[in-house]
């Protein structure tokens, strides 16, 4: 829709998920996104900025910096999205979770400009690399 994509799970006459209980990892997570950085040597933990909740709560709340348009590249996150990227970030560095993503290494997408990013994820980037999973 627009400039998103609108899941086949989304019911846009009720809009629900209708497949939330059983939703997938992205799912769970959103509107955190994992990705590589640009140089394809680190991977991070990031924010969609085409989120319309973060877009709403930074405006309302003026956290742009002053005299700045608020955009992706100037956007300062509450404190409460910062908590919670710390608790996603512990749980992307999980034992069960790191296993899951060597099995399934398109998690991580390539870096995308549009997304803020919030922190490095060290230990999955470390266990990526060394299983050789670099993107293409």
């Amino acid at each position: 829709m627009g400039e998103g994509y609108l899941c086949p799970a989304f019911n846009p006459e009720t809009y629900h998920c209708r497949i939330y209980e059983v939703r997938p990892l992205d799912c769970q997570i959103y509107p955190f996104v994992v990705m590589w950085n640009s140089g394809h040597t680190n991977i991070l933990l990031g924010w969609d900025a085409k989120c319309p909740f973060l877009l709403h709560q930074s405006a309302s709340q003026e956290m742009a910096p002053l005299g700045l348009p608020l955009d992706s590249k100037n956007m300062a996150l509450p404190e409460e999205i910062i908590r919670m990227a710390q608790q996603v970030a512990a749980l992307l560095e999980s034992e069960q979770v790191i296993s899951l993503l060597t099995d399934h290494p398109q998690f991580v997408t390539r870096f995308q400009e549009d997304v803020v990013s919030i922190q490095s994820l060290l230990i999955l980037t470390e266990t990526m690399m060394r299983a050789s999973y670099l993107p293409k």
